[in-house]
């Protein structure tokens, strides 16, 4: 009984007395929806066609008889986003009825399929699909709870599955309910699994399981024993979760087999029973039923075009231009989008380059370009050419319109707004699941975020996917190498790139990658070999000489085929800054062997030549080496001094995509070491600078470089500072990473954070095992001109750890080389007078 003394059927009979009379086709409901069409009447209320007048879209309008918790239920519902679930719009109470306005789709029910001929295959991409739907509920906490062949339908134009009804809250239907459903037990998640295996069942054997049913004959032997597992009664032996039936349907280890779907259904009748030929069919049903696109209602030309692009495989170089291009615009885009998936970066952007200059109207080559320009244009040319593609933008394609709008936060924001462009590549990728590019530099915006192992896999995920797509596409292999490679799994970063020289002989990226792992596992002198492998690609590559420069300077190679190197790398680049590139790596290569004298010279020509620049890097490049010279040298108080202008200036200039993050963390120390900041507001520095940092950074990394940067203990007047920061600093160390893995990039970042935790490490005396553990990547990789600095100080630190550890050989040795290096160096090295006493002290010959 209610409150007011009237039964619930009573208040029942008044709601469908009100329904019958106020709804009908040409009534407007809650002043807003415009109802054109019943499309079904049940005891639980009424379902019309509707015109959602406020946002002129057409919706599917549920009006209830009455209220039993469907719309609080609905309102949950409506956060969920997928792809094969009826998206809920807007949910309430309207006339004193409640409602639910639904995505309104034009489709069938499975139920019109069971009992038909349909190709197994695609019955099976359509139970993959609802398995995904159920699986993304469930994460949000949602139980469908009546899962059957009428609440869920197959789209009519394209195939796609739908899941209805998430937002009622149903009892069940007989026949598709588990035992435990049945008796009223509670129940969780795994109702929906029974439900979902009665229907696979129904599906492929044209009726309902009997209690003690034979697993099902018409499917491969494996997939009958997944749906026998979803139905069985004891809901403890199903699987426990839908995400793990799922991964039982979709095994990754075969994503990678493509194209035997068009396998003829003669040959495949006859082959079930060999898993040699349905492994690889089912693997392209699972990529099909988890990258399909949205289901459309009645779309107008420009959605009928999104939707045919995002129902086939979309390789980069089959991109289409706009008809008013004209013709030499479209040879040099073509050529453009062939470099780019032959992962040839440095040729892909001049060819766009000239495609838009051909034809500055042409919408698609600017794009192009805007993409492919990214890393090799000025923060100001950037945005200069994004203002050149806005203007532009209505004339693209819906596709390419998606693929702007996911590239804008890089560009538009201040700083660049990676997350922001990692969830709308995201969603791009769920509008375009066949679309290699798409998926291909999704993959990358992930890699960038590197926030931890999470954002890697997924970064390898998608590049997998796009390969699924494009077997060719040399570009998405390397985004995949270079993720593997950041998760410490080198061997098959290997395999990756060896696969994308398979197929792009000439890819400089793919060879990049390959020169990366070699001088992380201090390989030089294969580094070399693959540095000249990518200049014989690709001669005029102004990349390939800077690595062939670094990778000689770290084999020992004399400083004039060093400087040669260098000077082609400057003849060969073209990019916005790189006289001012050119001058650092010079001032890096004289600061490796020692001549500080002409090292000086070149800092202050950087200096004045970024002196105009916009961009934040430059300024914190530029005042950094200079930082490190000068304490490097004894002149902590002229050290100090180029740190302060630096700061004081450092709000005026634009951040753009690129962080500093080696750079300031050097900066900051020495302000703290000389006095001129406090310790408090070298905390607040540090504190807003590792909050940057760690948008790209792990946090292991990121305590490694913020911390590290201030103790180099030959700054120090007072050791015990030195020691009271180091052991501060200990106190809230991270964890450390697996060995083998450097979230950064480049990879030699991570190389510096370690070398810096070792110096932490050091200085608190904790544990000098592990300090020479962290030193020993930095003091054999082969990124001298990365890290000049770093690289011969490293030896310093690793000589004193093996010192404490009574290995004087050991420590020898490494005093050898900083002596070697900078033992005659003019001004004199503080680095090296510490390593010249001890060795004096230890009697090393």
């Amino acid at each position: 009984m209610k409150g007011d003394g009237s039964s619930e059927t009573d208040i029942t009979a008044v709601a469908g007395e009100r329904l019958e009379i106020a709804l009908r086709p040409g009534v407007i409901f809650g002043m807003r929806y415009a109802l054109e069409e019943r499309i079904a009447s049940g005891r639980t209320g009424e379902l019309f066609r509707a015109l959602d007048l406020r946002l002129q879209r057409r919706v599917a309008l549920k009006v209830l008889r009455r209220d039993v918790g469907s719309v609080a239920q609905a309102q949950v519902a409506a956060a969920l986003e997928h792809p094969n679930v009826v998206a809920i719009h807007d949910v309430g109470i309207r006339e004193g009825m409640p409602f639910i306005a639904m995505e309104y789709v034009d489709g069938r029910p499975l139920r019109d399929f069971v009992g038909r001929t349909v190709a197994v295959e695609t019955k099976l991409a359509w139970m993959i699909e609802v398995a995904r739907a159920l699986a993304a509920a469930h994460e949000k906490g949602l139980v469908h709870g009546d899962i059957k062949p009428d609440n869920i339908l197959i789209c009519d134009d394209n195939g796609i599955v739908k899941v209805l009804d998430f937002g009622g809250a149903h009892v069940g239907t007989p026949g598709y309910m588990p035992p435990e459903q049945v008796r009223g037990e509670p129940v969780d998640s795994r109702v929906d699994q029974f439900a979902w295996g009665v229907v696979a069942y129904e599906l492929f054997a044209g009726k309902l399981p009997a209690p003690d049913a034979p697993p099902l004959a018409t499917v491969p032997f494996e997939i009958a024993q997944v749906i026998a597992r979803a139905l069985s009664t004891r809901r403890e032996t199903r699987y426990a979760s839908m995400d793990e039936l799922v991964a039982a349907l979709a095994d990754p280890r075969l994503l990678g087999i493509h194209g035997m779907l068009r396998a003829t259904q003669s040959k495949r009748t006859a082959r079930w029973r060999s898993p040699r030929t349905w492994l690889p069919m089912l693997a392209a049903i699972v990529v099909a039923a988890g990258t399909l696109q949205l289901c459309a209602r009645k779309r107008d030309s420009a959605s009928s075009e999104a939707a045919t692009s995002a129902a086939i495989d979309m390789p980069v170089t089959a991109l289409r231009l706009a008809p008013t291009c004209n013709k030499t615009a479209e040879v040099h885009y073509r050529r453009g989008l062939v470099a780019q998936r032959e992962a040839t970066w440095e040729i892909a952007r001049p060819e766009f380059e000239q495609a838009a200059a051909a034809d500055p109207e042409c919408p698609e080559a600017q794009l192009q370009l805007l993409v492919t320009a990214y890393f090799r244009y000025s923060v100001t040319k950037e945005r200069e050419q994004f203002r050149r593609v806005i203007s532009m933008r209505d004339a693209l394609s819906e596709r390419d319109r998606a693929l702007f709008d996911a590239w804008t936060p890089l560009v538009a924001s201040e700083p660049a707004n990676r997350e922001e462009a990692a969830r709308r590549f995201d969603a791009a990728v769920e509008r375009y699941p066949r679309d290699a590019q798409i998926l291909a530099l999704g993959a990358m915006i992930h890699g960038f975020l590197a926030l931890d192992t999470a954002q890697l896999e997924r970064c390898v995920a998608l590049a997998r996917r796009a390969i699924v797509v494009d077997p060719k596409y040399g570009e998405a292999m390397q985004i995949m190498a270079s993720a593997l490679s950041r998760l410490g799994r080198h061997d098959e970063a290997l395999q990756a790139i060896d696969q994308c020289m398979a197929v792009a002989p000439g890819s400089g990226e793919c060879l990049l990658e390959r020169i990366r792992i070699q001088s992380l596992r201090g390989q030089c002198s294969d580094a070399v070999a693959s540095a000249r492998k990518w200049i014989s690609n690709v001669p005029t590559s102004s990349g390939a000489y800077r690595h062939l420069a670094n990778t000689l300077a770290s084999e020992g190679a004399p400083i004039e085929a060093v400087e040669t190197a260098l000077q082609q790398w400057h003849n060969n680049n073209h990019d916005d800054g790189h006289e001012a590139m050119y001058i650092y790596h010079r001032a890096s290569l004289a600061a490796f062997y020692g001549n500080f004298v002409a090292m000086e010279e070149l800092t202050k020509k950087l200096a004045a030549g970024v002196e105009e620049a916009a961009t934040l890097l430059d300024h914190a490049r530029a005042a950094s080496i200079q930082v490190q010279l000068l304490t490097e040298t004894g002149r902590t108080a002229e050290a100090a001094e180029v740190a302060e202008q630096f700061l004081r200036r450092r709000e005026a200039w634009t951040a753009g995509f690129s962080i500093t993050t080696p750079y300031e963390p050097v900066i900051f120390g020495v302000l703290v070491r000389e006095g001129k900041i406090s310790r408090e507001r070298w905390m607040e520095l540090t504190d807003s600078w590792e909050k940057n940092a760690l948008t790209t950074l792990s946090t292991q990394q990121a305590w490694g470089l913020r911390w590290g940067a201030a103790l180099n203990p030959f700054y120090w007047q007072d050791q015990s500072d030195a020691r009271e920061i180091a052991s501060a600093a200990w106190r809230v160390r991270p964890p450390p990473l697996p060995q083998g893995r450097s979230h950064e990039q480049p990879l030699s970042l991570g190389l510096l954070a370690d070398a810096f935790q070792g110096r932490v490490a050091l200085t608190t005396g904790t544990d000098d095992e592990e300090a020479a553990q962290l030193f020993e990547p930095m003091a054999q990789s082969c990124h001298v001109l990365e890290q000049p600095f770093a690289s011969v100080r490293t030896h310093q630190w690793m000589g004193e750890a093996k010192e404490r550890l009574g290995d004087k050989e050991g420590a020898c040795n490494e005093y050898g080389i900083v002596l070697e290096r900078w033992g005659q160096a003019k001004p004199h090295s503080t680095t090296a007078t510490a390593a010249r006493k001890r060795s004096d002290a230890l009697g090393c010959k």
